[in-house]
């Protein structure tokens, strides 16, 4: 039986300036992708509608992003697929 799922996201804090990797000199550290943008004092809010237990593995979700939207090139809302075993 499939089943309809809400779900909310967020998340909130920083990152020390020696944990930020510059374009000249990573330190070893893992380079953030181009679209990165560093979170302010506002969380990172999300919320989906979707569908679950299809085929016994699968979730579909449509996803619409609820701050830090107002970035260049990011997407606002889109669609979200996962597998997952659940027993």
């Amino acid at each position: 039986g499939w089943r309809e799922v809400i779900d909310f996201r967020g998340f909130y804090g920083s990152i020390s300036t020696e944990n930020i990797p510059d374009a000249t000199n990573s330190n070893g550290l893992y380079m953030f992708p181009r679209k990165h943008q560093l979170l302010t004092n506002i969380p990172y809010m999300e919320l989906s509608f979707g569908i679950e237990n299809i085929f016994k593995l699968f979730e579909i979700d449509y996803v619409h992003r609820l701050t830090y939207i107002n970035s260049p090139g990011i997407d606002k809302h889109g669609f979200r697929i996962r597998a997952h075993i659940q027993f």
